[in-house]
């Protein structure tokens, strides 16, 4: 795979020894990002810090225009402190624009398809991704909602699956960006605790997507990606639920 010469951080990636589950949609979007860098081969700096307390120097120095994380610094000066960005180094955020640039940045990784149809359906499902799942499930796991609307978005997601392989066939960022997600999914039934509430409704979900045959597809898709050694190398289920826990289990 390619690797590129110029020096990478990433801000406030978490990895299986630094967990610090604060919301879904954080975590998710940490995980494409971490997810597509794996894939790429690519060499990177992570700097962690919690995600509760980000260090007032994130927000001045690396990220002023929105504070959010997942950042990521491009170029500029290889020995300047992650604290102090260079004046010359880009800043990107917004997980799915990082995704993109990732795969621009790794042409030889082959992270997008060849072919502009193939690119453009690997594009619009991320789309769909962004807008939809974080807000779904946000209603599920605050018992707004009993689950209804993300099962019918990640239907019409599976529906839009190739019989075999990943979202295009060939894995590609579209797979990054949709993964996290159902695995999230299956840290928010088995804890058993959306934000600071126990859920009403995880084992409706956690039936539909296990045993119903409307699901089948997807069920699939997520065995293909178990077998992947980049899903292998920055997810550990048991410390996810774990540090979920510890965060969003008090007082309940």
């Amino acid at each position: 795979m390619a690797s590129h010469p110029q020096r990478t951080v990433l801000y406030g990636a978490p990895s299986t020894e630094h967990l610090y589950p604060v919301s879904v949609q954080r975590d998710i979007f940490f995980f494409q990002v971490r997810l597509a860098l794996q894939e790429a081969g690519a060499t990177y700096d992570p700097v962690y810090f919690d995600l509760d307390e980000k260090p007032s120097w994130f927000v001045e120095a690396v990220n002023p225009i929105t504070g959010k994380v997942p950042a990521l610094i491009y170029g500029g000066a290889a020995d300047a402190p992650p604290e102090k960005p260079s004046a010359d180094s880009v800043l990107l955020y917004e997980s799915l624009v990082i995704l993109e640039f990732i795969a621009d940045l790794f042409p030889d990784a082959g992270l997008l398809p060849a072919d502009p149809v193939q690119r453009a359906k690997a594009r619009l499902f991320m789309s769909i991704v962004g807008e939809k799942i974080p807000s779904d499930n946000d209603l599920w796991i605050t018992n707004e909602e009993d689950g209804s609307r993300l099962l019918q978005t990640l239907e019409t997601l599976q529906g839009m699956l190739p019989d075999e392989g990943f979202v295009v066939g060939e894995w590609s960022i579209a797979d990054a960006a949709f993964v996290p997600s159902l695995l999230f999914v299956n840290v928010f039934v088995k804890g058993g605790v959306g934000y600071w509430v126990k859920m009403k409704h995880g084992e409706k979900v956690k039936a539909e997507l296990e045993s119903s045959p409307r699901f089948a597809r997807l069920r699939r898709y997520v065995d293909d990606w178990k077998k992947r050694p980049s899903l292998k190398a920055v997810w550990d289920e048991d410390i996810v639920i774990q540090k979920w826990l510890k965060r969003f289990a008090k007082n309940l």
